[in-house]
């Protein structure tokens, strides 16, 4: 199915997404982190505080797993999901280019990869300077990690938003 949304998972920042767009639905979410209806779903933190937390938002009967890992080592199997998110995390990976590396080996074939970020001084991450500061150089640093098909769409409302990275693997 593809449709419109009139909402997404919500930041603290952006009540609601002001931006038309697309989405094709495979799996549908809870914002409490509660359950899928559909498939799995895998959530890796490397703070088992945040595992704690999350676990503790569940419902029963959900589809979601718990595991302590790390970008740089996504305890996951070759090939094994057909969609990654990270939320304003890559800027916080201690060897970016592995955490790539990582997520294309876990990634099926065309499987989607997503980075989502604030926006922060207009294309600045605000992350500070790095080789990820600003979109440019994460489009760039995807396009030498092998990943194809990129594309970047900025959501914004009054002088906050949210900056989403779209991608496949080869």
């Amino acid at each position: 199915d593809v449709f419109k949304p009139v909402g997404l998972v919500k930041d603290r920042h952006l009540p609601r997404i002001t931006s038309d767009f697309e989405l094709t639905v495979i799996k549908t979410f809870s914002d409490s982190l509660s359950t899928w209806n559909f498939g799995e779903f895998d959530f890796i933190d490397p703070i088992d505080t945040m595992i704690k937390i999350a676990k503790k938002n569940q419902l029963t009967n959900s589809n979601l797993e718990f595991s302590i890992g790390t970008a740089e080592n996504i305890p996951l199997e070759n090939e094994s999901v057909n969609k990654i998110i990270s939320i304003n995390s890559i800027h916080h990976w201690r060897d970016y280019k592995k955490g790539l590396s990582e997520v294309k080996r876990v990634l099926i074939s065309d499987g989607l990869f997503f980075i989502s970020s604030d926006i922060v001084n207009n294309n600045d991450c605000g992350h500070g300077p790095g080789p990820l500061q600003t979109n440019k150089d994460i489009v760039k640093e995807l396009e030498i990690a092998g990943f194809k098909d990129i594309t970047l769409r900025n959501y914004s409302l009054d002088d906050e938003g949210i900056h989403l990275v779209r991608c496949k693997k080869e």
